[in-house]
């Protein structure tokens, strides 16, 4: 005989008496209070010209930004913005934007494929990571 499958009224009933939903809401009203509470926010990355990672916003995402009022989740065109170099960045050098990069990073994927996405730890280190690793270290020598 086969036996339909039921939720069991004890996981539904815990689900309904999770302080889980009121304890989220709580810790985002703190973080809300205190002006911590992050938005992300649309922009244009741009070449860099000084060798460090840039950006265009539109007005109203740095106003956004300037006044750390939260993102209405629009996106806005960024014509017309305004630039920003980024620190912050795992690119602060820019060179994610630089045409020679670019050109080395889809050759790579035509060849070697993309990969797992996840930590080296977890997902394991390939050959041409390795090799990739040996030519920047021997930049500095």
């Amino acid at each position: 005989t086969t036996h339909a499958r039921r939720s069991s009224p004890t996981l539904m009933s815990h689900a309904a008496t999770s302080p889980w939903p009121a304890w989220a809401e709580a810790q985002l009203g703190d973080l809300a209070e205190r002006r911590l509470l992050r938005s992300l926010r649309s922009l244009t990355p741009l070449p860099s010209d000084n060798g460090l990672s840039a950006a265009l916003v539109g007005t109203t995402t740095y106003q956004q930004m300037l006044d750390n009022t939260p993102s209405t989740g629009e996106v806005e065109a960024a014509t017309g913005g305004m630039r920003l170099t980024i620190f912050a960045a795992n690119d602060y050098l820019g060179l994610s934007a630089h045409p020679a990069v670019r050109e080395a990073a889809a050759a790579a994927a035509l060849a070697h494929g993309s990969g797992p996405r996840g930590s080296a730890l977890v997902c394991g280190y390939t050959h041409a990571h390795r090799e990739l690793e040996t030519a920047l270290a021997a930049l500095e020598q």
